[in-house]
């Protein structure tokens, strides 16, 4: 149960010794999907958890009342993994006139109204896990809710509501040759990607990946 989590005194801290720009915030636990080299399900459990929405909020103000600072990353590991839910989030933001960013899955860009709410309620940048461009691969890793014949058009749609974002690509997967290297900087260089982030696959303890 998330209800009455304490909100970080973030007055007692001297945020002027730190060059990280964004105040943390979460607003979740866990995520409704499972694949199988992320340890959140292990950690969190399967159960996607919230926190009520007034109490986020109330977070956010006090953060930006704290520190004076008016970017708000959201930790959780999955922000739009409950679409109607963010965006009654999103809405009650609107008056707080705050930038933000988040982590988010590759399909957020199927849905121009989330787009549209996104960008209004004050989102400047958001981090996706689109993790390989090889079939076999993401078959592998089990992560059901990406759909590769539909980044171009995810891709673009994130351009055309005018969020700027950042991808992030795993390689030595199972089914990875050595042409995947290739094949996603070109994917990378044809979609004129902003920031791209490379990671080599290393499981974590207790995850179920092998």
């Amino acid at each position: 149960d998330l209800k009455n989590l304490p909100i970080p005194r973030y007055d007692l801290m001297r945020l002027d010794r730190y060059k990280i720009p964004n105040i943390p915030v979460q607003t979740t636990r866990g995520c409704p999907w499972n694949c199988n080299y992320c340890e959140v399900t292990q950690v969190y459990g399967g159960k996607y958890r919230f926190r009520p929405v007034e109490e986020v909020i109330e977070e956010i103000q006090s953060a930006v009342r704290s520190t004076k600072r008016q970017l708000i990353y959201f930790v959780d590991d999955n922000f739009n993994a409950s679409p109607k839910r963010t965006m009654t989030l999103m809405e009650k933001m609107l008056p707080l006139r705050v930038k933000w960013t988040a982590l988010c899955t590759m399909n957020i860009g199927n849905d121009p109204e989330f787009l549209r709410l996104m960008r209004k309620s004050g989102c400047v940048h958001i981090n996706l896990g689109m993790e390989t461009i090889n079939p076999e691969s993401l078959s592998s890793i089990e992560k059901r809710q990406n759909t590769i014949h539909q980044y171009e058009k995810q891709i673009k749609a994130l351009r055309k509501a005018g969020i700027d974002f950042s991808i992030n690509v795993m390689f030595g997967l199972d089914g990875d040759t050595r042409e995947v290297f290739g094949l996603t900087q070109d994917f990378l260089i044809r979609n004129k990607v902003p920031t791209a982030y490379m990671f080599i696959l290393a499981p974590r303890v207790g995850t179920r990946i092998r």
